[in-house]
């Protein structure tokens, strides 16, 4: 598992944050010192998972079927009219992500963009 590129900058910005957090709490709050470094840790290992990148390995049995594009739970299929770009009848399939899901759009079927 590697961490997608575009949260090295967060990451990066968090940990120095936290750490000057951290310093301030240690010096002039020492006795609450263990509590913020624990919700520090916490809350930077949130944000690391959400970043997350694992690597995908999937053999699909046959060109019909149609994998979901993203991690987490389908809570809509229905008929839209797409007004935008298409301007037809498309179906719209909606994934809902919790924070703890891998926040990375997939491709979901086989094919070459043209």
């Amino acid at each position: 598992m590697t961490i997608h590129k575009e949260g090295y900058q967060t990451l990066g910005w968090l940990f120095f944050a936290l750490a000057v957090i951290n310093s301030y709490v240690f010096w002039f709050f020492e006795d609450m010192y263990s509590i913020a470094l624990g919700v520090s840790i916490a809350l930077y290992v949130f944000v690391l998972s959400f970043f997350r990148k694992p690597e995908r390995k999937v053999t699909l049995p046959s060109d019909d079927i149609i994998l979901a594009p993203a991690d987490g739970k389908v809570v809509v299929i229905e008929k839209v009219y797409e007004t935008e770009v298409l301007q037809k009848e498309c179906m719209l399939i909606s994934v809902f992500m919790s924070p703890l899901n891998v926040h990375i759009n997939w491709y979901p079927v086989n094919g070459e963009v043209s």
